[in-house]
């Protein structure tokens, strides 16, 4: 058995110190659970029984510690710089030897892939295979001969577009930028990597052009720009197309790329070509921004309007009403700004958030998927689910944006290396699980690291191990789990002055947790069992969350066929009748649906012959439901044929997202032109309710 990254910080903690070291020492020192750290201590005594020494032990009210005799041996027969062994995961392996195979300099052999992964033979061997199958989607095939060694093949800029890809994931994956900045130092036999003029270089570009990229982005940056130097050295060139190079030397990037090449021509001793300038302009222009604090309207006038279409679509696709569409519209452009060139020149991004957001934010991912269209006609290129996953997290934090604020709240601070996306989300459940609290900004590492002893908060709740300064600080995952929720609450609040009632919102890890704490634990299964079956009777809850299904909201006896109407606004009345005699609107709702086409235009149409009518739930919403109306002869909204409508589909919803489950539904069953074409022929509302539970 191998000790992992944490295992191993842990036991040479407890190595080094000459005193018991207590549980929250341990908790606050790797930012983790206290059961996450009683886990780490189990690995580490089986890894200490294999070798028979003496388990790390514990003192009540003192903490952990190691007889001297064991400590002796690990630092004789292990010695300290051992204990950084580094026990990649089978994604990080892929990683590092596709990395490997990108950037090496010299013979490479299979020997060298192994030691860089600390695997066996076998283990690199399967390794290898998995490399060369994702190198083949960047274009890139991987031979071997016998004198030269590992070799690729491909054009220089689909290496680079890999080499951009790699050193991402891995930064994604790593809690700390340092160890891969050693990594590659090795890899390219360097004992020391000097990356600081690298970085007063990007600083500049930073400052040239009023931005500030996300933190991962930001050493990505350097990591390339250093590999890239070292590649013109080898001959290893770019070639920029000439109509591209006509538009990307009009933007303020190409300025700030040319001064950067000239700083490192003057540090690597090497002559930057032209093409290389233009090809440092697209790194620029696809990296991520935390801030942008200039604006580009008359250059991205086009992705503007693009954006606008797209909060308008989502809206009107899910049924809700943002109350500030310019701010998420100004949010969208400065994530949306590089992504458009990420596309446009295939820089693909690695977002380690994307399935977790398609499990926990299904319906959100699936409406933001439909409206994502405006974009991609700008790119000319299909989106891929990394890059929609981080528009979703733009669109579900707006959906959980709080109305109400208290008048007088605690003042806090989020530290975030995602970008605005990742940011915004969490910043949304934050102020849901507290609203006594006024989270003023959200910044990265980098900011944190100089600024934050200065900033006058309360605590300060950070996505990334960061040094802890003169406030409480918690480090959570972005997406927060309902165990972690609870456990952030009653950490919180015990500093802030509150408390929360422990038998509502107590889970069986907290509880075995205080256990663990005072008292020691026999047969910890058998208890945990027990605890499960103690609190789980007589304690069924309702979820409150709870978002039905299409069918469970678009009733049988909610669906209409009509030969037509004498116009749209009949149409809305007799399609809205069903709900309205229900009780799950009001007339005044019905009078909003009418009001907002009036002033609004015929916005509702959401497809060739299809309407969506709503209004806000505020306006006369009395519950959530769906009710259909199927004309046989369309009725005009305008006198563009375009706004002939066959299908009307109102919705009611409480609040912004109960109902969009539903809607991912509807919308998946729209489509499809031949449920489409179904529907409208359909005779009976037999008919038509046969087609829905079919779909």
């Amino acid at each position: 058995m191998l000790l992992g990254k944490r295992s191993h910080a842990i036991l040479q903690e407890l190595i080094l110190q000459n005193k018991n070291v207590s549980i929250n020492e341990l908790t606050q020192r790797f930012s983790v659970s206290r059961r996450t750290i009683y886990n780490e201590i189990d690995r580490i005594n089986y890894w200490l029984k294999k070798r028979k020494l003496h388990p790390v032990l514990y003192q009540r009210s003192q903490g952990f510690y190691l007889k001297s005799d064991t400590k002796e041996i690990l630092s004789n027969e292990f010695p300290l710089s051992d204990l950084h062994y580094v026990e990649y995961t089978a994604e990080e392996r892929v990683a590092w030897s596709a990395l490997q195979l990108l950037i090496s300099e010299s013979l490479l052999l299979i020997q060298d892939l192994s030691e860089c992964t600390n695997v066996s033979r076998n283990t690199a061997i399967e390794d290898l295979k998995k490399v060369k199958a994702e190198l083949e989607q960047f274009h890139i095939m991987v031979d071997f001969q016998k004198k030269e060694g590992y070799i690729l093949h491909g054009k220089e800029v689909d290496k680079r577009k890999a080499i951009l890809f790699y050193l991402f994931s891995l930064l994604s994956m790593q809690e700390s930028h340092q160890p891969i900045f050693e990594k590659i130092g090795e890899l390219v036999h360097l004992s020391e990597l000097n990356l600081d003029p690298i970085f007063t270089v990007l600083q500049e570009c930073e400052w040239n052009l009023e931005v500030r990229f996300t933190d991962n982005d930001y050493y990505q940056l350097v990591l390339h720009l250093f590999l890239i130097s070292r590649r013109i050295v080898r001959g290893q060139l770019v070639s920029i197309d000439t109509v591209e190079k006509t538009v990307i030397r009009e933007t303020l990037e190409y300025l700030a790329a040319e001064k950067a090449a000239q700083t490192m021509t003057d540090i690597f001793s090497v002559s930057f070509p032209e093409d290389e300038v233009y090809y440092i302009t697209t790194l620029l222009l696809s990296a991520k921004l935390h801030h942008k604090y200039r604006d580009d309207t008359d250059a991205f006038h086009s992705l503007e309007m693009a954006i606008r279409y797209m909060v308008s679509d989502f809206q009107t696709l899910a049924g809700v009403v943002f109350q500030n569409t310019h701010e998420i519209e100004e949010n969208l452009l400065i994530h949306l700004q590089p992504a458009f060139f990420r596309c446009k020149y295939g820089l693909n991004m690695h977002n380690p958030l994307t399935d977790l957001i398609k499990e926990k934010y299904e319906d959100i991912f699936l409406l933001t998927k439909k409206v994502i269209h405006h974009f991609e006609k700008l790119t000319k290129s299909p989106l891929g689910d990394d890059e929609i996953a981080f528009i979703a997290i733009h669109f579900g934090g707006w959906l959980r944006k709080e109305g109400m604020e208290p008048l007088i709240r605690k003042k806090g601070l989020i530290v975030c290396n995602s970008g605005i996306g990742t940011s915004a989300i969490l910043r949304k459940q934050l102020e849901s699980l507290f609203p006594s609290i006024n989270f003023i900004r959200t910044m990265s590492a980098r900011e944190y690291e100089s600024e934050g002893a200065q900033a006058d908060v309360d605590v300060v709740i950070s996505t990334v191990p960061i040094v802890k300064k003169n406030h409480p600080l918690f480090v959570v995952n972005p997406i927060l789990s309902e165990p972690e929720k609870i456990s952030l609450l009653n950490k919180l609040y015990s500093i802030i002055g509150k408390q929360v009632d422990i038998t509502k919102s107590a889970t069986i890890e907290c509880i075995l947790d205080i256990i663990k704490e005072f008292a020691d634990i026999h047969d910890e299964k058998g208890l945990e069992n027990g605890l499960r079956s103690l609190l789980s009777k007589g304690n069924e809850q309702k979820n409150i969350d709870f978002r039905p299904e299409l069918l469970h909201v678009l009733t049988k006896s909610n669906i209409q066929i009509q030969e037509g109407s004498n116009n749209w606004r009949s149409a809305i009345k007799l399609a809205a009748g069903p709900l309205l005699q229900q009780k799950i609107i009001s007339k005044a709702y019905v009078d909003a649906m009418i009001a907002h086409v009036e002033e609004k235009g015929p916005y509702i149409i959401i497809a060739p012959e299809i309407a969506l009518p709503h209004a806000k739930p505020e306006e006369g919403a009395l519950g959530i439901g769906m009710s259909m109306l199927i004309l046989k002869n369309p009725i005009a909204f305008s006198e563009d044929v375009k706004h002939k409508i066959k299908i009307l589909i109102v919705l009611s919803s409480i609040d912004q997202v109960r109902h969009l489950r539903a809607m991912s539904e509807l919308t998946n069953l729209l489509s499809k032109d031949s449920n489409l074409s179904k529907l409208k022929d359909c005779e009976s509302v037999d008919e038509v309710w046969s087609i829905l539970q079919q779909q």
